[in-house]
């Protein structure tokens, strides 16, 4: 496990060279598990918690663990 310190590390280069990620399944997710109707979704919250969400095997991002994952951007194509 990293320590405290080069975590404190990593976030400060993350903050000035973001990443990009090459795909993501949270916007797919979205899409197949809401059927894109977003009335009421939250997007700050945790979907690990989420009985809804917490079963999906490929989620494994919502909007809080991007943030604290500093994630600077993302692509996500359907085949």
């Amino acid at each position: 496990m990293p320590s405290n310190e080069s975590i404190k590390r990593a976030k400060e280069i993350l903050d000035k060279t973001p990443v990009i990620d090459g795909h993501n399944d949270f916007p797919m997710n979205l899409r197949s598990i809401l059927k894109n109707d977003l009335t009421g979704f939250n997007f700050n919250s945790n979907l690990s918690s989420n009985p809804l969400w917490a079963n999906v095997p490929t989620d494994h991002t919502d909007l809080p663990r991007i943030r604290e994952g500093r994630l600077g951007g993302q692509v996500s194509v359907e085949p």
